[in-house]
C-alpha cells in the first residue's frame, strides 16, 4: 500500500490519485468518490479530512484536498473512479498526520 508523506494537522493539502495507466484508449474518468477511515490511531470522524469534492479537471488524475486530522493518526484514503465505459478503478493510500507538541 502506498504511504504518503506526513502532513501537519493545520495544513490543507492536495492528494492526487492517478488512474491514467489503467485506462483503455478512448475511456475516461467520469466521477470519483474519495472516502477516509482511520488506519492507525483513533478518530471518531475521519471523513472530516475531506475538504470539498474531488477535482476532476485534471482527469485521469483526481485531486482531493485534505484538511485537519488528529495528531499521531494515520488515515486510509480510498478513491473509487467510475469510468465512461462502466468500469471502476480503485486507488488507496495511507496518510500519516504529524504528532504535534
Amino acid at each position: 500500500m502506498f504511504k504518503l508523506p506526513a502532513k501537519d494537522p493545520s495544513e490543507i493539502i492536495p492528494i492526487s490519485f492517478s488512474f491514467g495507466s489503467e485506462l483503455q484508449t478512448g475511456d475516461s474518468v467520469i466521477s470519483c468518490v474519495v472516502t477516509v477511515r482511520t488506519f492507525e490511531g483513533s478518530d471518531p470522524n475521519p471523513s472530516a479530512l475531506l475538504f470539498l469534492m474531488p477535482n476532476l479537471t485534471q482527469a485521469p488524475t483526481i485531486i482531493q484536498n485534505i484538511q485537519g486530522g488528529l495528531s499521531g493518526c494515520q488515515y486510509l484514503l480510498r478513491a473509487v473512479a467510475t469510468l465512461e465505459s462502466g468500469g471502476c478503478l480503485v486507488r488507496q493510500a495511507v496518510l500519516p498526520v504529524w504528532e504535534t507538541v
